[in-house]
């Protein structure tokens, strides 16, 4: 083996080598571990065993290269004092004893091949575990090849080709120590092992012995790969290392949830114990904890020596400590269980008040766990115990439940001090005095915590976890599997024919599947409860369900088929089937996909969150990568806790109380000073939970309390309100209890259901639970509630990262993404248009439904004081409903004479929600949750209308015999933007016809015209003359690369077109004699936040075209100058019927401004005929 001259990159990639080492030492280990707890443990055991030699060898190796991670610390320093030799020849001589022991072990595996007889049933397994770990060399080192690059910065740049040579060098050894491998696996074809004779016993003390070695290793790889990250993020920011940098740092979280998947029990010695890394969402367990976890005992020993020994140490035996989730400091809050005379006992302490649930007594068993349920919703508990859990019958025991009477309830854990041990504590720990018995002696094994799945594998320290006798729990034998949220299942598609699944979910948003290639993917994602098909590439398609399909309370079963021909999706009963050519695509993922693929194609739908069943590629299968994943389904948490809600939303449900006392607790978190939280109107125990200037209100129809504090800063708080026969009782944030004050005029409104948001409230509610009659303790299930308005279910939006590519990138993605074919679009809002005065979007809703009790929702805003909102018309062609903003304020017309209007001027440039019907004799109208004097309609004039489609916003032409009482009011369009447009509560989407209705942007804007691509343009009648001189200049910001911007034809073929074409600007001329045409190419990218001018000049058959400083000219076949006729000029695109006849296709997308004819300036506000999505007053600013 060759070395070059010590250099500091040598001990690097000695690192580098050293870290993969450790990952296919963990890949062998978590190998092992799978076979725990199988009924094929016994066939395969003696096959690790005989690995044991080749572990012990990579060890020695390990130790050897862990002398060169020293050395990582001071490479810098050791760059400049070069005195590396010596360090380098200690690697050489480790390096050169790793070769001598391998040769050694492939003679001992010759010796070993002597003593055994059959191996062959399970050489195939050993083959293919044994390609899995190469597989896995090979991608560590493309990561680490990444890495390099990563490290590759200007100030060591005259280090470069040095480190490049000590990097094949490091290859060269790696391809050596695989050609030994290589070799050690041809010798592992002549081992056979006896199927009787072996000693079970010595086996399976060496694979606790392995197992104990893979506790020690998982951390120092966790903590090794957050170092790799920590070196990372101090290195200078370069574009080109933004994607390595996101490999890194996916890897890094990767290796965290693979310890998560770690399933097994771990054997507590009565001496040991484990400390988890704290939870995440620490405000999440304030008022929410839920636990899985599986325990059993030691079997008592027969009588005898030892059994009198054991019965003298009972008395510890039958205390036990379990598990501590808490403070530091023991006189706070926590959650713990503890084994008392042999019972299990579930204690929580809320406020100062320690509260226990008794339970069963833990099994005592070598081969079955119990499984313990603990769920904790506010104040409130319950604990259900199933013995016997792992065996083929488990009885599940009645729950048991606490429900103290008091409202300060929440779980206060302080980040800085919050730890959580199992089995056992630290030595200079001592727990709370409920807490404090002997540690643990048994098995435990983690599931879940919340909704998360946890293993005790994900530690973050393990003291005495030795394993040095079994710990068997039995086979649950599950067929679906949990999906977190946090993850993915990785899947092989290339030959199959089709893909199946079945899965059960309470989400109306999240990606079901992704199957993609470098050039194109498609998804099939679920939003707001619709399926969505969306593939991009060549055939670029949009499909949506026809139906809202999710949430289900049943197994939905996914169907792809492989379908070369066309590209469908059919919606049965239970049942999505969709037809679609996969046969490209490479890659496969279900519920999820990694991060690295999501940033650079920027998916951004939030993970699967439910559970699957019955995989089928073709056949059943299995994973064949797993992240957030757990056997079982966990029907209790699979509810939704979360919601955002929008001014004139509302969730309400009809909930059965058990009694006259009613106990509500909910979270929330708003800017909002003034809303509705929930409404109770049980005449009885009723009341309404409100914000009144920021403080929160509790209000029944004779007393109100109000909180001291105030609570619209937007934060998580958690408010308990309490109400009897008695009195009323409120309580936020476990501190701040409610003062009474003076009743206002006015009372709540009686109502028999619970109504969250009640149209008024504007931001998150999460964890709302109420005593019932169903006694569940667990947050209620939002997504059972009846909807209106515009939520959005399982995330509150303040917490999500809109754009979170763009943010995070900043301008380095800006100047990655000037080298791709399009620019990034800027931001807007969601089914969001903007109106300017000829605007006009047309929705169209059947008759049947605008002619019974049509309910119509927006939200807008607007500086006008006068324009037209809304209209709908009869058969005779006379607007019938009518909405306008005059004098600022908002105004209703309907029928015959019927106005009503809301006092308050809106035009204010802030959004307001709007929401009116018609009934059968009135007309309701409520703004910003303000209910306005109803309108009073002739008899059955609300059903005899005759209303036809479509429904008008914007601009219209209102015939002017429509009786409308002497109201004058503007027949043009109110200019700003409205969004999320329902009908009968349904949220349509695309208008059907859109005239200028262009994005609402989000954030400052400026003057110019912004065309949005997808066919949409201006036309100018008899506006421009194709002469024999003309000037045309503009300002132009692209948004893509190539687009039609100006187009005008006359007779002869006379013709003008600008337009750009892979960011070149072209201008070609016809003056009837054929085609000539010049072009500039920008030496800066043209996807920047400045404007670029361009001027077209021509003078006979000479044009000019000038961009910024750089022009170019041309000259075209001498011919008379036409007649002086104005032409229609066509601006962004032209109509589809006249694609044919102009140099490109593309619509132009992206600003336009200050456009000059003859130096003769156009307005686009004028422009009556705008077709598509044009915002013709405003871009913009970046």
């Amino acid at each position: 083996m060759s070395f070059l001259k010590p250099q500091p990159w040598t001990l690097l990639s000695e690192r580098q080598r050293s870290m993969r080492q450790e990952l296919m030492d963990l890949a062998m280990q978590m190998c092992l571990q799978n076979f725990t707890n199988t009924s094929t443990i016994h066939k395969t055991i003696d096959m690790i065993n005989a690995f044991g030699d080749i572990i012990n060898v990579i060890k020695e190796a390990e130790a050897a290269a862990n002398e060169a991670n020293k050395a990582v610390d001071h490479a810098l320093a050791d760059v400049k004092a070069q005195d590396l030799t010596k360090k380098a020849e200690e690697l050489k001589n480790s390096a050169n004893s790793l070769d001598d022991k391998a040769k050694e072990e492939e003679n001992n595996l010759k010796e070993a091949a002597e003593k055994y007889d059959t191996i062959k049933d399970h050489l195939n397994k050993a083959k293919g575990k044994k390609m899995d770990m190469q597989k896995d060399i090979q991608t560590l080192k493309n990561d680490l090849n990444i890495i390099n690059q990563v490290f590759d910065s200007d100030h060591i740049g005259a280090l470069r080709k040095q480190a490049k040579d000590a990097v094949q060098a490091a290859n060269k050894t790696v391809n050596n120590d695989t050609a030994c491998l290589s070799t050690i696996r041809k010798e592992l074809d002549k081992i056979k092992i006896p199927s009787s004779d072996s000693n079970v016993d010595n086996i399976l003390n060496s694979i606790n012995k392995t197992l104990d070695e893979l506790n020690k290793f998982f951390p120092k790889l966790t903590d090794t790969l957050a170092e790799v990250k920590n070196q990372s993020n101090l290195l200078p920011s370069r574009a080109n290392t933004s994607d390595s940098i996101m490999k890194i740092k996916d890897m890094i979280e990767r290796t965290r949830e693979l310890a998560n998947t770690i399933r097994g029990p771990i054997l507590f010695s009565g001496e040991s114990h484990i400390e988890l890394r704290p939870p995440k969402n620490l405000v999440d367990l304030r008022a929410f904890t839920a636990m899985d976890l599986m325990l059993h005992r030691p079997k008592k020993e027969p009588p005898g020596r030892e059994g009198r020994r054991s019965r003298r140490q009972s008395g510890e035996e039958e205390n036990l400590f379990v598990l501590y989730l808490g403070n530091k400091n023991i006189k706070r809050d926590f959650i713990g269980m503890v084994v008392m005379d042999g019972v299990l006992y579930c204690v929580y302490k809320l406020g100062g008040i320690t509260y226990k649930i008794k339970t069963q007594t833990i099994t005592q068993s070598s081969s079955f766990m119990d499984r313990v349920d603990f769920s904790r919703i506010y104040q409130d508990a319950e604990v259900i115990f199933t013995q016997h859990y792992t065996s083929a019958v488990p009885k599940k025991l009645p729950k048991i439940t606490n429900q103290p009477n008091a409202t300060v309830n929440l779980l206060d854990l302080d980040s800085d001090e919050v730890v959580f041990y199992v089995g056992g504590y630290p030595d200079d720990f001592i727990p709370p005095l409920e807490l404090q018995y002997p540690k643990f002696m048994g098995c435990i094994e983690f599931n879940t915590l919340n909704e998360h799945i946890l293993s005790l594998y994900n530690f973050q320290h393990a003291v005495n976890i030795k394993n040095t006798d079994r710990c068997l729990r039995g086979e649950t034998q599950d067929v679906t599997k949990y999906f977190d949220g946090t993850g993915y299942g990785k899947i092989d598609v290339v030959s199959s024919k089709s893909v199946r699944f079945f899965v059960l979910s309470r989400q109306e948003n999240a990606l079901l599947l992704f199957m993609g290639n470098e050039d194109s993917h498609f998804t099939i994602t679920v939003e707001r409860g619709y399926v969505v098909l969306r593939s991009t590439g060549n055939n670029q398609t949009q499909i949506r369900s026809d139906k809202k399909v999710f949430p289900v309370a049943y197994f939905q079963n996914i169907k792809i088929l492989q379908s070369p021909g066309k590209t469908e999706m059919k919606v049965v009963r239970f049942s999505v089937n969709i037809g679609i050519n996969y046969k490209v695509y490479t890659q496969a993922f279900i519920g999820g996909i990694p991060a690295v693929i999501a940033e650079r194609l920027t998916i951004n739908h939030p993970a699967f969150r439910g559970c699957l069943k019955g995989l089928e590629v073709d056949i059943a299968i299995k994973f064949s990568e797993a992240i957030g994943i757990h056997p079982g389904c966990p029907l209790s948490l699979l509810g939704v806790r979360e919601v955002t809600l929008e001014t004139g939303s509302s969730l309400a449900l009809n909930i059965t109380l058990p009694n006259l006392t009613t106990v509500v607790s909910l979270g929330f978190k708003s800017t909002q000073s003034s809303g509705v939280l929930l409404h109770t109107g049980d005449m009885d125990s009723g009341f309404e939970l409100s914000l009144v200037d920021g403080h929160v209100e509790m209000k029944e129809s004779t007393t109100s309390l109000k909180s001291k504090n105030r609570y619209d800063e937007g934060r998580w708080h958690y408010v308990t309100a309490f109400r009897n026969s008695t009195g009323m009782e409120l309580n936020v944030d476990n501190s701040d209890r409610g003062d009474a004050q003076t009743m206002s005029t006015g009372s709540i409104v009686q109502d028999t259901d619970v109504i969250l948001g009640k149209d008024t409230f504007r931001g998150c509610l999460r964890n709302f639970y109420m005593r019932r009659m169903e006694n569940k303790y667990i947050p209620i299930d939002l997504s059972n509630f009846t909807q209106t308005g515009v939520l959005s279910f399982g995330l509150c939006n303040t917490q999500q990262k809109p754009l979170s590519i763009i943010a995070r990138r900043g301008l380095k993605g800006i100047q990655s993404n000037i080298r791709k074919k399009d620019c990034s679009k800027p931001v807007s809002h969601i089914l969001a248009y903007h109106l300017s005065t000829h605007s006009q979007l047309q929705y169209i809703i059947t008759p049947e439904d605008l002619n019974y009790r049509p309910h119509i929702f927006l939200d807008m805003w607007t500086r006008s004081a006068d324009g037209l909102l809304l209209h709908i018309k009869d058969k005779q062609g006379f607007a019938r409903v009518i909405l306008f903003v005059k004098g600022g304020r908002i105004n209703l017309f309907v029928g015959n004479g019927t106005l009503i209007y809301y006092q308050k001027k809106i035009n204010n440039g802030a959004w307001h929600n709007i929401r009116f019907s018609v009934e059968k004799h009135v007309t309701h109208m409520v703004v910003d949750g303000f209910r306005v004097m109803d309108g009073q309609l002739q008899k059955d004039e609300g059903i005899s209308m005759e209303l036809q489609p479509p429904i008008y916003f914007g601009a219209g032409k209102i015939q002017s015999s429509t009786d409308t009482q002497g109201i004058r009011f503007s027949k043009k369009s109110m200019i700003g933007c409205i969004r999320n447009v329902r009908f009968n509560n349904v949220l349509i989407d695309e208008p059907a016809v859109k005239h200028g209705g262009a994005p609402c942007f989000d954030g400052a804007v400026e003057e110019g015209a912004y065309f949005t691509g997808g066919g949409s343009h201006l036309v100018l009648e008899k506006h421009f003359m194709l002469g024999a001189e003309f000037d045309l200049t503009f300002d132009v910001r692209p948004r893509n690369m190539t687009g039609l911007l100006f187009h005008c034809r006359g007779h002869q073929d006379r013709s003008l077109s600008v337009f750009l074409k892979k960011g070149t600007m072209v201008v070609q001329m016809n003056d009837g004699a054929g085609d000539y045409s010049t072009s500039v190419t920008s030496p800066l990218p043209l996807c920047t936040k400045s404007f670029h001018h361009v001027t077209v000049t021509k003078k006979g058959n000479f044009i000019k075209l000038k961009m910024g400083q750089n022009s170019n000219s041309a000259v075209g076949p001498h011919v008379h100058s036409p007649s002086k006729i104005h032409h229609t000029l066509y601006i962004g695109g032209v109509p589809e019927s006249k694609r044919k006849r102009v140099p490109v296709w593309s619509s132009y997308m992206g600003c336009l401004r200050n456009v000059q004819i003859n130096q003769a300036a156009l307005s686009f506000q004028s422009v009556n005929s705008v077709f598509g999505s044009v915002n013709v007053s405003q871009c913009p600013a970046e």
